[in-house]
């Protein structure tokens, strides 16, 4: 399951830089709307997440890793990537948050699921 959501997230990661000029209007995602781009994060770092929650920061790996395989392979890298590779793992912070979304609602449920699973006793 770690690996499907690494999949998952490298596929996300791609077409977030594939539809960036659709939807942007620049080349780049961070160069269009920023709330856009880091909106597009968080919930391809939720989506990545929903397959193994324990595992979520795999997904954002994913991400990261599919919009760069997308950037060097695709687009050619360019003179900055190096310095764009640093500006994007510190932009994968909304991915993380998606990803810590998930695995936080899957925590409660699993708790509130062993909860009403117990068997009740009484005090009588």
């Amino acid at each position: 399951m770690k690996t499907l959501s690494t999949l998952i997230g490298m596929g996300m990661g791609a077409l977030i830089w594939a539809f960036a000029p659709m939807i942007t209007g620049h080349k780049e995602p961070w160069d269009g709307s920023p709330a856009l781009y880091f909106g597009m994060l968080f919930v391809a770092g939720a989506i990545c997440a929903i397959p193994n929650p324990r595992a979520w920061w795999t997904g954002v790996i994913g991400i990261y890793v599919g919009q760069w395989a997308y950037v060097l392979l695709i687009q050619g890298g360019g003179n900055l990537w190096f310095i764009g590779m640093i500006i994007g793992a510190i932009f994968m912070i909304p991915a993380v948050g998606g990803g810590l979304l998930v695995w936080c609602v899957w925590k409660i449920a699993r708790r509130a699921l062993a909860i009403g699973s117990k068997p009740q006793t009484s005090n009588v």
